[in-house]
């Protein structure tokens, strides 16, 4: 499942000044906002309401001749107000943290990189130098540094 906001699928209103801050390609998604706020992603939703549905037999009356379809229940639920469905556009966020503290990729390479080696022997690397891109690679490989991503909703 590709969760928006958290590991649950739920969406946190919270989304300002994401934009800047979103890294990587975004993409367009639908999430449902629910009568208390909370805003799901299809499959988040629909496995609420199918634990909900497990409880109560399903009549013909509810179902389709007996048989159970959340499509065709959110779709009818959407028409008629009980859920709204909301278009947002995502983004990949990724951030980079020592377990104490996160970076931006651009945090590291103005603040954090230059510190790291101020002190280093230059001569000691091909071609007199080391380059962010190697650094944070090394940082990364070692476990000096974790990379963090996730999809944060935008524009809802």
């Amino acid at each position: 499942m590709a969760a928006y906001g958290n590991e649950s699928g739920e969406l946190s209103d919270d989304a300002d000044g994401a934009a800047e801050d979103a890294m990587n390609e975004s993409a367009l998604a639908d999430v449902y906002r629910l009568a208390d706020g909370r805003l799901l992603t299809y499959d988040a939703l629909q496995e609420e309401v199918n634990a909900e549905i497990q409880e109560q037999q399903i009549t013909e009356e509810q179902g389709r001749g007996g048989y159970w379809d959340f499509h065709d229940y959110l779709i009818e639920s959407c028409m008629v107000g009980i859920y709204e469905s909301v278009h947002v556009s995502s983004t990949a966020v990724i951030r980079y943290s020592d377990g104490e503290s996160t970076w931006t990729v651009e945090q590291l390479r103005d603040e954090v990189f230059p510190a790291q080696i101020a002190g280093i022997d230059k001569d000691h690397f091909p071609g007199g130098g080391l380059s962010f891109e190697n650094w944070l690679a090394e940082s990364c490989g070692t476990g000096i540094y974790k990379k963090i991503q996730w999809t944060l909703p935008l524009g809802h």
